[in-house]
């Protein structure tokens, strides 16, 4: 056979095949595209539009594309940088995830509310009182310093917040007037007593509240 009758029958035989595989895209294949991109079975979330921006109008129609979102999040600072104060430590990230700052505590010393912040510290929190009135619950030991007549100091509430504090009284003054120790309210000591007196320098009680779970009651002991 001549070359020319050969590329013409090649033209020929290749024809059919490069016209069989083109796809023809009509209005019915994209419809059927949409109503299998959907969440459920719910025909309102079919999606019908691909949208670059989401508003408060987007619609569950709409498939938002991967830099809307990135724009959404954005605006909202939900990807912006985490603030912290000294008590805090890292960014908030896998690599790097927040947690309690060291505050330059060493081994064996915990952190104490010191009223405005938490602070280091390893050693017994005390108070030294000459007067009357309410025991705050973050103190270890009171001690009573030299009074010159009787007063009272009331425990604090023995509650679920306050279950296992334990409260050292003692008199560091010479004198020997009373020193009466109430519960709070009308709770009462182990005992069923609503009061506890010491007199004496270096005389004390150890007083720890006991929650229940409905009622609370300071053991003691003196010492």
């Amino acid at each position: 056979m001549a070359p020319f009758r050969k590329l013409i029958l090649c033209c020929a035989l290749a024809l059919p095949v490069a016209v069989t595989a083109q796809l023809k895209v009509t209005t019915t294949d994209l419809m059927y595209v949409k109503q299998k991109l959907y969440f459920g079975s719910d025909v309102a979330r079919y999606f019908s539009s691909i949208t670059d921006t989401i508003t408060s109008s987007s619609t569950h129609n709409q498939a938002p594309t991967a830099k809307s979102i990135y724009n959404f999040v954005t605006g909202k600072n939900y990807l912006a940088t985490v603030t912290t104060t000294a008590r805090l430590t890292g960014a908030g990230t896998s690599g790097s995830p927040l947690d309690i700052a060291q505050q330059s505590a060493t081994t064996g010393q915990v952190l104490r509310w010191s009223g405005s912040a938490w602070i280091p510290n390893g050693t017994n929190l005390y108070d030294i009182v000459t007067t009357g009135g309410s025991i705050a619950a973050q103190y270890n030991q009171v001690w009573v310093n030299t009074i010159s007549a009787s007063i009272s100091l009331n425990l604090p509430a023995c509650n679920s917040a306050n279950d296992g504090v334990k409260i050292e009284i003692a008199k560091a003054g010479s004198d020997t007037h009373e020193v009466i120790i109430e519960p709070a309210g009308s709770e009462q000591f182990s005992d069923g007593n609503t009061s506890k007196s010491i007199f004496s320098q270096g005389t004390g009680i150890s007083c720890t509240c006991r929650w229940t779970g409905s009622v609370g009651v300071w053991l003691y002991t003196n010492m």
